[in-house]
């Protein structure tokens, strides 16, 4: 067993994506995670060991998991889940009501995935997906985030 000082990242919920070639990620909710920050929806590198059981994994970029709660593409809990899974693992793997086809809608749909997970941590109100709001939200709050980034908070 790999220390616990090894495990780097705790993803709760999540699911299991099959990504071709016999490959598959993880894609959940990553409350602790030092490359990103946490607190966001993300998707990992190939997956290389998993133990449900234990509720962890490892993938390819040599990343140790703690998993929490699995759940079903099908049972994603939040637009935004929903967003981050067609935005990180493109078409094929959206939900029927989400129409990002075009660049612009895909564009947008990013500055408010952005915009959601910078609430978070400045533990603000998420905003709305609607632009304007997302546009007023960012110009008011992305150098305090980038401030807290640059502290190594949150990691």
């Amino acid at each position: 067993m790999i220390p616990t000082d090894h495990w780097s990242a705790a993803m709760s919920p999540w699911i299991l994506v099959d990504i071709g070639n016999g490959a598959r990620v993880l894609f959940g909710f990553c409350m602790r995670h030092p490359a990103t920050g946490g607190l966001s929806w993300t998707r990992s590198t190939p997956v290389v060991y998993l133990n449900e059981k234990l509720g962890i994994a490892q993938t390819k970029s040599g990343r140790h998991y703690i998993l929490g709660e699995r759940i079903s593409s099908e049972t994603l809990p939040t637009e935004e889940a929903q967003v981050a899974l067609s935005l990180l693992l493109g078409p094929g793997h959206v939900a029927e009501n989400l129409d990002l086809t075009s660049a612009k809608e895909r564009c947008q749909a990013r500055a408010w995935i952005t915009a959601c997970k910078i609430a978070r941590h400045l533990q603000l109100e998420l905003p709305t997906r609607d632009l304007v709001e997302v546009e007023a939200f960012m110009s008011a709050h992305l150098g305090a985030y980038l401030a807290l980034r640059a502290q190594g908070q949150n990691q």
